[in-house]
């Protein structure tokens, strides 16, 4: 018996159009998935940036314009599909921080104001030279009170003392104070328009047994009416280093209200920039029997657009008339309660204007 011939299967022809649909079509694919099989750097950078906006007060942009720009082209060539891929990571992102214990300083989306990073092996090595200078200054009694804080904290400049002190890197030796600017530039500050030569520094210990807190300030003087073009518009940067074993305290605002009290441990540096909101200061010690000084490396990152002026802080919000004092709050803050009495006085000035 012959075998049954087998109908011939016809071939079904998907016109082009149907093709684009079905190439265009959604996949059930989770974000994870689709995240991994992208790896485009241009998407990494797009994310940064707008979780850096989802977390501050600024108008975000759209996405689009965001990788038009990173990648260096028109925002009609890039794709849909970038476009999803960064929602996809954002989502990530976003829902990995909201479950992670780390402080907000320690945050991705607050990496473009502040940075906690590890002091090098070589610098870490010279701590010792750098407290002794500290130990032998004191003694000459060449340090000064840091205003408003009833002789709690001393500070003085330390430029010349860190020139004296050797560092061994790469076998190449320098000074101190180059040792530093070399660490800062190898953390990119020269790229986020720091002006490395015009670096300066503090030391500064703590001088008495009392819970005491400076008055909420940002270092350098907010930029007024500037001629500096677009391309230099970099606000200045502040680093803490703390040079002795228990490292070192210091108070930062997220937001008005009170701050979190930040442990910067020996071995760490604390980089903030110049529009956070800040106080030195510690919780109570027990210094006579520690012994300790608590002594850290204070160094000035300054810009094209906002330069040094060591013997000043900032105390007044962006507006240039509301008061640090009366929005941002300490522990056993003298100053909130003189922002009080200034308020009381400014209002019996004007009832006896009215009489």
């Amino acid at each position: 018996m012959a075998p049954k011939k087998k109908k011939p299967v016809e071939k079904k022809v998907v016109s082009s159009t149907k093709k684009a649909a079905k190439a265009n079509k959604p996949t059930a694919e989770s974000p994870v998935k689709r995240y991994r099989k992208a790896k485009n750097p241009a998407v990494e950078q797009a994310v940064t940036e707008l979780l850096s906006h989802k977390y501050s007060i600024n108008e975000t942009p759209a996405v689009r314009e965001i990788l038009a720009r990173i990648k260096g082209c028109e925002p009609n060539q890039v794709n849909d599909r970038e476009i999803k891929q960064v929602h996809d990571l954002f989502y990530l992102r976003k829902k990995r921080i909201e479950v992670s214990d780390a402080p907000f300083y320690h945050q991705p989306y607050y990496s473009y104001c502040m940075l906690m990073k590890k002091v090098p092996d070589d610098l870490y090595k010279i701590f010792g030279l750098i407290n002794a200078a500290i130990a032998k200054r004191k003694t000459l009694n060449k340090f000064r009170t840091i205003n408003d804080t009833n002789d709690s904290l001393k500070q003085l400049m330390f430029n010349d003392e860190l020139i004296k002190i050797k560092v061994t890197t790469e076998s190449v030796t320098h000074n101190a104070l180059d040792a530093f600017k070399i660490y800062f530039k190898k953390l990119g500050f020269h790229n986020k328009g720091v002006q490395l030569d015009d670096i300066k520094s503090h030391v500064l210990y703590t001088n008495t047994d009392e819970e005491h807190h400076q008055r909420p300030h940002t270092d350098y003087q907010y930029p007024g009416n500037t001629r500096v073009e677009h391309s230099q518009y970099w606000f200045a940067w502040t680093a803490i280093i703390p040079t002795n074993s228990a490292g070192t305290c210091l108070n930062v605002w997220e937001k008005p209200g009170y701050p979190t009290n930040i442990h910067i441990k020996c071995g760490e540096s604390f980089f903030f920039r110049s529009d956070v909101v800040h106080s030195g200061g510690r919780l109570a010690v027990d210094m006579s029997e520690e012994k300790r000084m608590y002594e850290r490396l204070h160094f000035y990152l300054p810009t094209k657009l906002q330069s040094v002026d060591e013997t000043k802080i900032n105390i007044a919000h962006f507006d240039r008339r509301t008061q640090f004092d009366d929005i941002y709050k300490v522990p056993i803050n003298p100053w909130s309660e003189k922002a009080k009495a200034r308020k009381l006085d400014e209002v019996e000035d004007v009832e006896d204007g009215d009489k």
